[in-house]
């Protein structure tokens, strides 16, 4: 079974803090989520890693769904977190995305070991164009709901 998750956060760099959203659809019914994140973020692309990190987690958690995935799509309008989730050292070098990727090396590993049989793949989407489609949609779902955080 296929899932996907879309996900979207929100950083405000005065109070180093970051918000998030995210909306799974499945076979099994559509479930969303939003919040403050715990832990202080220092850059935007900090807290979208996060958010997708939160949204695996939580997938992890519905025993259900999460034993009968096989392919997971995470949605994402943010190039960084693909860059550092498919180790792509020439962007993290041109974007100087070491810091970012050094701090998430451990909750990634963590990640992709829980999902060691499971497909994960990210996918761009252009954030704030105004287009019709169900993911630009689900993407500014998420983007309202991080920012009421």
């Amino acid at each position: 079974m296929n899932v996907t998750i879309t996900t979207d956060a929100s950083y405000s760099a005065k109070h180093n803090r970051g918000t998030y959203a995210f909306f799974i659809t499945s076979n099994l019914g559509r479930t969303s989520q939003s919040g403050v994140l715990r832990k202080k973020c220092s850059t935007p692309s900090e807290a979208e890693l996060k958010c997708i990190i939160n949204s695996l987690v939580f997938l992890s958690q519905q025993k259900d769904l999460f034993d009968k995935c096989k392919n997971i799509y995470i949605n994402t309008d943010s190039l960084n977190c693909i860059h550092i989730w498919n180790n792509d050292n020439q962007s993290i070098y041109k974007y100087k995305l070491r810091p970012l990727q050094h701090l998430m090396k451990k909750p990634m590993k963590d990640i992709k070991r829980m999902f060691k049989d499971k497909s994960i793949e990210l996918r761009h989407i252009k954030a704030h164009v105004s287009t019709d489609t169900k993911r630009e949609w689900v993407n500014d779902f998420c983007d309202k709901a991080a920012k009421t955080e």
